[in-house]
């Protein structure tokens, strides 16, 4: 067992080198990574403080079959000056998502809601293979509609996720988002992103950090243009592990950020995203409450399980 043991870290630590590259997810050029482009992130006076609007959005498939689907979304919001909440709203709608004519049409669970009324005459079509995937897709171009209804009343728009589009939709808001000329973010938990040589980019910035002494840094990318959507990767707390990726239109936004990673909660990522992140969840409670009122007019679990035999399988206990 130690053998193949070995043999696997053997794998693991293969090829590592100190310098490395990636194709650019916006610009599409290949990118140096190397310990020359770090950079030292410095901490701004309490007096330069921004109104940061943090978004995000969950969802829950109530119930639906192959061709269509009916869920619950939630769309929240919170702004911060400095460490002071000044703002917050969470939006509730029901929608049904039609996945052969790829439409969809919304409810707002709550009293009426231009925001909610207006969303479904805005939005063409949403695309998905699946109804997971259209209600995947509707939630995010939700939460960017929601950046640009809110854009008059911050500084800076922090989005849980990357900025890059997936849909004409997305790119659209975005571009009117940018006409505010507010700062807007896409913040990453996670990132996919691979090197030229096949290896995590994430990975490789931890590896090169260790070759230089500041606690709290970033990567220049040299990216001049300050209409392009720019990327880099930051340590947001020197007591954190974690490097995240930033997306982000107009100036550098992480000096502004960084007093939001303070928190004992999550040491290193924005606190208004954790915030937010709890604001927009879908609880088991909700979701049940909307199974049942659905379950006095259709008969859920025997629709469900018609279009589901893995249900049956999963039962039998082996």
């Amino acid at each position: 067992m130690n053998r193949i043991i070995n043999q696997v870290v053997t794998l693991v630590n293969k090829d590592l080198v100190k310098e490395d590259s990636f194709i650019h997810p916006f610009s599409k050029e290949q990118i140096e990574i190397n310990e020359s482009k770090f950079r030292v992130l410095s901490i701004l006076p309490e007096k330069q403080t921004k109104r940061i609007t943090f978004i995000d959005g969950g969802s829950s498939i109530i119930f639906g079959s192959s061709n269509y689907g009916v869920a619950q979304i939630k769309l929240a919001y919170v702004t911060y000056s400095s460490k002071e909440l000044i703002g917050r709203d969470v939006i509730s709608l029901l929608s049904y998502f039609d996945l052969f004519n790829k439409s969809v049409q919304c409810f707002s669970l709550e009293e009426e809601n231009d925001f909610v009324n207006n969303l479904t005459k805005d939005i063409v079509d949403v695309q998905g293979e699946t109804v997971e995937e259209m209600v995947n897709n509707f939630r995010r171009i939700c939460e960017l509609s929601l950046g640009r209804e809110v854009s008059d009343k911050c500084d800076m728009i922090v989005f849980d996720g990357s900025l890059e589009c997936k849909s004409q939709e997305e790119s659209e808001i975005i571009n009117n988002i940018k006409l505010s000329n507010k700062s807007i973010v896409g913040f990453c938990k996670s990132c996919s992103l691979l090197t030229q040589n096949g290896r995590s980019i994430i990975d490789t910035v931890s590896r090169l950090s260790k070759g230089i002494k500041e606690e709290l840094f970033y990567l220049d990318m040299n990216e001049n243009n300050i209409n392009q959507t720019k990327i880099t990767f930051a340590k947001l707390n020197p007591k954190s592990k974690n490097i995240f990726r930033i997306d982000f239109i107009g100036a550098n936004p992480l000096s502004y950020l960084l007093e939001q990673c303070t928190d004992a909660v999550f040491l290193g990522y924005p606190y208004g995203l954790v915030r937010v992140d709890m604001e927009a969840r879908v609880s088991d409670y909700e979701k049940s409450i909307l199974r049942t009122m659905f379950s006095s007019k259709i008969d859920l679990d025997n629709l469900e399980q018609s279009n589901n035999a893995h249900s049956k399988l999963d039962s039998i206990q082996f």
